[in-house]
């Protein structure tokens, strides 16, 4: 390790500064702001924040102003990233976070029931994003909040529920009314047919029984002249004045 950097972590109280694995690319006073040094710092992995800690409690303690500028020989990863969020968090605020995050990408996201949940985060995520910038990590952490979910008035709901019970109920007796008109108008239907029937079949009666009382009262006469009655001649019937009556049959 240089001895320019164990000789400042030294400085910033940093008894160890071989876990650092830091190592100084420059060391400039900026000339726009003469008392400001910048710093370009290389560092061979990503932090822990095991290290980060100590490191971020000793250059606060500095008595002149900085800017550091990091680079990583060995890019950090979204899972070393989430991590070092995940232990910043449990040391500011002496818990665990509880959100479930969602890797995807190059991002990762947690999920919010409502704008007023994420509010109440919003500050801690602020830090959380200077803290990256300080780092030069990239910005990963996504937010998502739901759609609010609609009130559900559950009086309402019950009341909805039972005027379709009663709709319901309607449309059954509706039915059962239906089908006894139909039954009924089909009895109706039969007894109509059934009175054609027997009209039909009365009319043919008093037809027949007409034909054969005309047939009892005048027999099946037909007009013939005397002198052209024969045996097979049948029934007949006879036009003039009668001037002597017998009867005779013929076998």
């Amino acid at each position: 390790m240089q001895d320019q950097m164990v000789r400042f972590l030294q400085s910033i109280g940093l008894t160890d500064p071989e876990r650092f694995d830091l190592h100084f690319e420059a060391v400039t006073k900026n000339p726009l702001l003469p008392q400001q040094w910048d710093m370009i710092v290389t560092k061979e992995t990503p932090w822990t924040y095991d290290l980060l800690e100590p490191f971020l409690a000793g250059i606060s303690q500095l008595n002149y102003p900085t800017h550091f500028t990091f680079t990583y020989r060995q890019a950090p990863s979204l899972a070393s990233m989430l991590q070092l969020m995940m232990d910043w968090y449990r040391v500011q605020f002496r818990q665990p976070y509880g959100r479930l995050p969602l890797i995807n990408g190059n991002s990762i996201t947690f999920t919010y029931a409502n704008q007023e949940a994420f509010d109440q985060e919003k500050s801690m995520w602020t830090q959380v994003n200077d803290l990256f910038i300080f780092l030069q990590y990239p910005l990963i952490f996504k937010h998502k909040i739901l759609p609010p979910v609609a009130f559900v008035n559950q009086e309402k709901v019950d009341q909805l529920q039972e005027q379709v019970k009663a709709v319901i109920a309607s449309r059954n007796d509706d039915e059962e009314q239906d089908l006894f008109v139909r039954e009924h108008l089909e009895r109706i239907k039969e007894a109509e047919t059934q009175i054609a029937i027997n009209y039909e079949q009365g009319v043919k009666q008093q037809v027949n029984v007409e034909a054969k009382k005309k047939l009892r009262q005048k027999g099946e006469h037909v007009p013939t002249a005397i002198q052209d009655i024969k045996l097979n001649s049948g029934h007949v019937e006879v036009v003039g004045a009668i001037y002597n009556l017998f009867r005779r049959e013929f076998n």
